[in-house]
């Protein structure tokens, strides 16, 4: 399939470096929870029995805008592989790779270079989301939450749950064609700031993409990024192939943007079990264990 040349990004080859969902304060996680509702939209096209197996390209273009610092543009190329319940993501120059099993709970990130991988499990993070949760309501109390502006309030108390953001969803007018594919806007709004804006594709053969998308749903809650409002907003109203995504957050100090483009896709006329496991010889490591 040809792309609309128009809707790409200007790109220079870097490569996606992992490990997965490894998150910083206030941040998106390195894999990209894009690439997860990708993943839940293409589900179908990989087979309900999942012995058939998709694979695409990708662009991932993100900006990150620091208060008081010029915004910091990086654009990457991607490889996607998919089965039903897998998903491997790679760098195109194969520096990086990650794999995300939902049978087993795990994610693996790939050195190929070194010959190691490192493993986090989902309640690793469900943990980890925890944790932070905690230390963000030590170190705010109500006193002190008090004291600040109210729209930088509203950020950390929305985290807290103690109050619930104003989620709408907006339907674009107009089509565009991107990848081949006829793709309609769908946008939405988490008080009055833009959360997600997708392109997407509802031909005839995604229309279980919505009910495949509960089944990945579950990496886009341990990125943590985005709003639980928002993620049941996506799961409620979506529909069809995800080909141009836009996914923006902010905590008051750091806004970011990650737009994933689709460039190409098509099924693997020989499935590669393989993609989806641990080589044979990679060694585990810890985080703590890299330089």
């Amino acid at each position: 399939m040809s792309i609309d040349r128009r809707a790409a990004p200007k790109m220079r080859r870097t490569a996606w470096i992992g490990p997965a969902l490894r998150t910083e304060r206030g941040g998106m996680g390195r894999l990209s929870f894009a690439s997860a509702l990708l993943a839940a939209a293409l589900a179908p096209w990989a087979g309900g029995a999942g012995a058939e197996e998709l694979r695409c390209e990708q662009t991932v273009t993100e900006e990150v805008a620091r208060l008081g610092r010029p915004p910091e543009v990086t654009t990457a190329l991607q490889k996607v592989f998919l089965r039903k319940g897998a998903m491997r993501i790679e760098a195109a120059d194969g520096s990086s790779i990650e794999i995300v099993r939902l049978d087993k709970e795990r994610i693996w990130t790939l050195d190929p270079a070194a010959k190691t991988y490192e493993e986090v499990s989902f309640d690793d993070l469900r943990e980890k989301i925890g944790k932070e949760t905690e230390k963000l309501r030590e170190d705010w109390p109500e006193e002190k939450l008090k004291q600040y502006p109210p729209s930088k309030r509203r950020i950390i108390e929305k985290k807290l749950g103690l109050v619930k953001p104003d989620v709408k969803v907006e339907e674009g007018s107009e089509a565009r064609t991107i990848c081949d594919l006829e793709c309609r806007e769908v946008r939405i709004i988490e008080d009055g700031q833009p959360r997600v804006d997708a392109w997407m594709a509802a031909r005839e053969d995604l229309a279980q993409a919505a009910e495949a998308i509960r089944e990945f749903s579950v990496l886009l809650e341990l990125s943590g990024a985005l709003h639980k409002d928002v993620l049941e907003a996506l799961r409620r109203g979506w529909g069809g192939l995800p080909v141009d995504l836009t996914i923006s957050t902010s905590d008051g100090m750091v806004s970011r943007s990650r737009r994933t483009l689709l460039t190409s896709i098509e099924r693997a006329r020989k499935p590669d079990p393989a993609l989806f496991e641990i080589p044979e010889g990679f060694k585990r490591v810890d985080e703590g264990d890299r330089e």
